[in-house]
């Protein structure tokens, strides 16, 4: 059984991963995202670009390439060489000299079972939310590791399905929830208990539900628009 599976067999997961893809499905299922969807998707992408310099500190150029790039980093293929080029995009405009190379204080057994997380069958909501949370604890790369833990969570979510346009924002409903309760919840991860990991996932899932409310407000916005 692959770690995501073992994870929502877990008691109380299952309504937490339920509750977050019924929002998912939500946001696919809006009406202005079939009648006016290019419109739609863009707006949603450019406030998760805007949300994305305002929670990180990057800049506007940055966050708008990370949110594009995001679409087709192929990250479920190969997760690794995704993250990678994610990194090379957040410090683009950086001095780093370590663009795109993991700390050399991450062990190849850590790095091994990231990839085999990000590959592993089961919900992606559970993967995503392993990504965000591993690669900002381990922490994978010497800067920029919240962009690039953000962005591969979008990723993960466009390449399986989970939300294929990217309109549902899970950077977005973070943002919107704040840093001091981002930090806190991935404090609460590492204690590496069961109870710390439903209570990740669960925050997890309520970071969707914000960013899926945003994308209902962008929605009505473009509605409104479109019946003046």
């Amino acid at each position: 059984m692959s770690i995501t599976l073992a994870i929502e067999s877990l008691p109380g997961i299952t309504p937490v991963l339920k509750e977050a893809l019924a929002t998912l499905d939500l946001v696919r299922g809006h009406r202005v995202h079939r009648r006016h969807k290019g419109e739609f998707i863009s707006a949603t992408w450019a406030a998760s670009a805007r949300s994305l310099v305002e929670f990180t500190g990057c800049s506007s150029a940055a966050a708008l390439s990370l949110i594009d790039a995001a679409a087709g980093v192929g990250i479920a293929r190969e997760p690794q060489r995704a993250l990678a080029a994610l990194h090379v995009i957040a410090t683009s405009e950086d001095s780093t000299m370590e663009r795109g190379t993991p700390r050399s204080e991450v062990s190849p057994d850590r790095l091994i079972a990231l990839n085999e997380i990000l590959v592993a069958e089961g919900s992606s909501v559970v993967v995503a939310a392993l990504l965000i949370a591993e690669v900002e604890s381990m922490p994978l790369f010497a800067s920029r590791n919240t962009e690039v833990a953000l962005v591969g969570a979008r990723a993960l979510l466009i390449e399986r399905g989970a939300d294929p346009d990217g309109i549902a924002s899970l950077e977005r409903g973070i943002a919107l929830l704040g840093s001091p309760s981002y930090r806190l919840a991935l404090k609460r991860y590492e204690e590496g208990t069961e109870e710390a990991l439903v209570s990740w996932l669960t925050y997890i899932s309520k970071a969707i539900e914000v960013g899926a409310q945003s994308a209902f407000e962008i929605a009505d916005a473009i509605q409104e628009g479109t019946s003046k």
